[in-house]
């Protein structure tokens, strides 16, 4: 095996040739073998493979063109990767660039080559000019070579038939080559004239860089990380390498008993298509050797090097998950005795995926310690479904409509424990019967989401249930917290600092969500960790038809308000909402329902019990009992007979122009900044004007708001309003004004300009669903209503609303007049 070592060097040699005849530097493990152009026959693949594998060569398209000659520009570029990364980048502002190849030229990557080898002194020139795009000849290597790699001449002088050729300031370069024996040939002849090919200069390169120049750093720090066994003979190995290699035969590797010394011969080596691993088989297993468990020395000859590594025979259990720690990286499975066991996962599963590990079968492997080494992912039989309790013995699959009965088996070594598991919330559970106080789980119970386990009878043996009872349409996420859109029927905000949040069935990150995704989640879950589901649309389509408590998409009916079903999965949530143009939620009647008819394609999403939470659709306009809206003239309040009134005439975000006249004492409430303050005949606040003139109790200017029992008060401004932008709350049919809403702190009338491809002004973030009144002379036939989704162009904004998170609700265009 470590005759291998020469062969090796030759290898290298031939790599670097390779590499020098490269025209772009970025580190690949194509093999050379891997050329459609390159024949494993060839004097030259071995070295072109060499090359390749420490990056400093490529070829293109599935070809190197091994017979294409090399150019003096494309020899500086590998001779500039090669030395940057054997000696480290250095400073070149003080080079005096090479007269045909400056600053100003097209190929800057040459530029710089340029001057890191007339740094290093490798490549000089001819009267400072460069040449880049003439052939390098056979003598002109041999120069380069020699001041690329500092090459001192070798006593006596190798044979060169035709050295008298050899132009004058190149023949003893040529000559030191020779004698080293980087070039040799048949006859003697050098042909110092002909031009070098890229296969002839990878071997030149490779060769020189074996005897004399040693490994780039790229190739520095390669080891083995890590040998497990893959089966309970150990006659199955996997070995994993810090850095990708391209190749490994079952010669290049030595396993041996650390004490005995007894070898143990590998049969075959398949090498992962990452270059990272290798999985080997021996021909002789290492259980038969009754030695004491302890220590094999693995030796892998790769590039030259005898890479060691010492492992403990393993042995193994085979069991199934039946509770994963996302937060910790831990997984708890059975023993054989029924007890649980919770482990860290070992560095080298860090490509499983826990949640595909939950109530699956594993293979844990342990060391002569006992500690687990490795765990294996054997077979899954699972399938997510919301479940109902059926009987004590017998559990329903929801979306299945299909009853499963639960398995009786016990475990090898303790025949009276029985291997079901259920586990609600991420804590393990027993199921009784339905007036059974003391079982968490009960028959008639109902979980929205559930993974359940099968055995090979197709029996259930584990359950992982959560009443998922809170939804969110996700907005942004913001450090750890994912923000939910406002409005009606949503959850709000979900702590997924620690949380578990899956996707597909597989674990996902909270930055991974994106905007207008739909979580299910539960907070309190996995000890108050949390646990999410992002959910997937149940339909996509067009509305068939609707009324006021389903819809019909391509001729299936989604419900969506049923009280009794979401009573049984005990859901926070109630109907189904929709996104409003205004960047809230809003509960879906019959005539939002209609309005969704229009919009062409939909997405209806539910839980996994069939409880429709929201339909997603484009923006439309939809007559609502609420609407932002813009002031057109000032708010003018009077005062007749004691009544105090007043009027407001403004433009809807519908594009509707709509003027309201009300008694002051009529209005429900009046909110500011999301407070409320309710000012009905019940409410615990009062609402009066203040009067310019006091005296007569004439021009109103402004709302005060006073609590009956306290004495805060609030003052709500009406004059000077023209051009506000505020929230109008209405009857039904829009001829009543019930409450006013306005925006005193989260608003702002600083100028700024946007483009339509922006996504935020002044820090505030911009939503298709945000209002823009576009508007030029303020006048109310100007004026056009639209969405920050459908604009186009920019626009120059004079004022701004925004929610509680940041987000604009709606902004005006240009700043109307005094």
């Amino acid at each position: 095996m470590f005759g291998q070592v020469k062969l090796y060097k030759q290898f290298l040699m031939s790599f670097i040739v390779a590499v020098l005849v490269a025209t772009t530097v970025i580190p690949v493990a194509n093999a050379a073998t891997g050329f459609s152009d390159v024949s494993s026959s060839s004097s030259h693949a071995e070295n072109i493979e060499r090359a390749v594998e420490m990056g400093l060569i490529k070829g293109q398209n599935g070809k190197f063109n091994p017979n294409d000659t090399i150019t003096r520009g494309q020899v500086v570029k590998i001779l500039a990767r090669y030395l940057e990364n054997k000696h480290g980048k250095k400073s070149t502002s003080k080079v005096e660039p090479f007269a045909d190849v400056t600053a100003k030229a097209k190929d800057k990557e040459l530029y710089k080559a340029s001057r890191v080898v007339k740094y290093h002194e490798a490549f000089m020139g001819d009267n400072n000019r460069l040449r880049p795009g003439e052939i390098m000849t056979r003598e002109q290597m041999a120069s380069v070579l020699v001041r690329t790699f500092e090459l001192e001449p070798k006593a006596g002088n190798a044979r060169i038939t035709d050295i008298d050729q050899v132009s004058e300031n190149h023949r003893k370069n040529v000559q030191t080559i020779a004698n080293l024996g980087i070039s040799s040939t048949a006859d003697g002849r050098f042909s110092p004239k002909q031009a070098v090919t890229r296969a002839q200069f990878s071997s030149f390169f490779v060769r020189t860089i074996d005897g004399h120049g040693g490994l780039p750093k790229s190739m520095n720090g390669l080891k083995i990380s890590n040998v497990v066994a893959l089966d309970d003979a150990n006659q199955t190995l996997r070995i994993d390498f810090s850095k990708a290699i391209t190749k490994l035969t079952p010669a290049d590797i030595d396993v041996r008993h650390a004490i005995t010394g007894a070898n143990y011969a590998v049969k075959a080596v398949e090498l992962a298509e990452n270059g990272k691993s290798a999985q080997i088989e021996l021909f002789t297993n290492l259980m038969a050797d009754q030695a004491t468990v302890g220590d094999y020395h693995v030796t892998v000859n790769v590039f030259g090097e005898g890479l060691t590594y010492s492992f403990n025979r393993s042995t193994s259990i085979e069991s199934f998950v039946v509770d994963i720690d996302v937060s910790k990286n831990k997984i708890t499975y059975f023993t054989d005795k029924g007890s649980t066991k919770t482990i860290d996962m070992p560095a080298t599963t860090k490509n499983l995926d826990l949640q595909e590990l939950l109530g699956a079968k594993v293979r844990v492997w342990l060391d002569a310690k006992n500690k687990p080494t490795d765990v294996e992912l054997l077979k899954q039989r699972t399938k997510y479904d919301a479940i109902e309790i059926t009987k004590i013995d017998e559990i329903r699959l929801i979306s299945e409509g299909k009853a499963y009965k639960i398995s009786t088996d016990t475990f090898p070594n303790a025949p009276k424990k029985n291997q079901f598991a259920f586990y609600l919330n991420g804590q393990k559970a027993e199921i009784g019967e339905k007036d059974d106080t003391k079982k968490k789980v009960k028959v008639k119970d109902h979980f929205n989401f559930a993974k359940v386990s099968f055995d090979d009878s197709g029996k259930i043996v584990f359950v992982s249930a959560y009443n998922l009872n809170e939804f969110l349409i996700v907005d942004r996420v913001q450090d750890k917290d994912v923000i939910g859109y406002p409005g009606e029927g949503t959850g709000g905000i979900f702590n997924a600092k620690d949380a578990t949040i899956i996707q597909d069935g597989k674990i996902v990150k909270p930055s991974n969500l994106r905007r207008g995704d739909v979580l299910f989640f539960n907070k309190e879950a996995n000890k108050k960790k949390g646990f999410a589901e992002v959910a997937e649309p149940v339909a996509k389509g067009t509305l068939d038809a609707v009324s006021s408590n389903e819809v019909r998409v391509d001729g299936k009916i989604y419900r969506l308000h049923e009280p009794s079903k979401l009573e049984d999965y005990k859901v926070n949530y109630d109907a189904a909402v929709y996104l409003h143009p205004d960047g809230k939620t809003e509960m879906i009647d019959s005539t939002i329902a209609r309005a969704l008819q229009n919009v062409g394609t939909i997405k209806v999403y539910a839980d996994r019990a069939g409880n429709v939470v929201y339909i997603e659709g484009s923006s439309v306009k939809v007559e609502r009992n609420q609407a932002i809206a813009l002031l057109l003239v000032d708010i003018v309040g009077d005062r007749q007979s004691g009544r105090e009134f007043f009027e407001v005439d403004a433009l809807l975000a519908t594009g509707e122009r709509r003027w309201f006249t009300s008694d002051l004492d009529s209005l429900t409430s009046i909110i500011v900044d999301d407070t409320t303050y309710d000012i009905s005949k019940s409410g615990k606040w009062k609402a009066e004007f203040v009067y310019k003139d006091a005296k007569n109790q004439k021009d109103p200017t402004t709302i005060l708001l006073s609590h009956k029992s306290d004495k805060k008060t609030v003052k709500v401004p009406m004059n000077k309003t023209k051009g506000q932008l505020v929230r109008l709350h209405m009857d039904r049919d829009h001829r009543k004004l019930e409450s006013m809403e306005f925006f005193k702190k989260r608003s702002a009338s600083k100028k700024a300009v946007v483009k339509s491809s922006d996504t935020e002004i002044s820090g505030k973030r911009l939503n298709p669903q945000t209002i823009v009144f576009d508007t030029e002379y303020f006048n109310a036939k100007d004026i056009q209503v639209t969405t920050w989704g459908a604009y186009k162009g920019s626009a120059n904004v004079a004022s701004m609303i925004y929610d509680e998170n940041n987000a604009i609700i709606a902004f005006i265009t240009e700043k109307p007049p005094k």
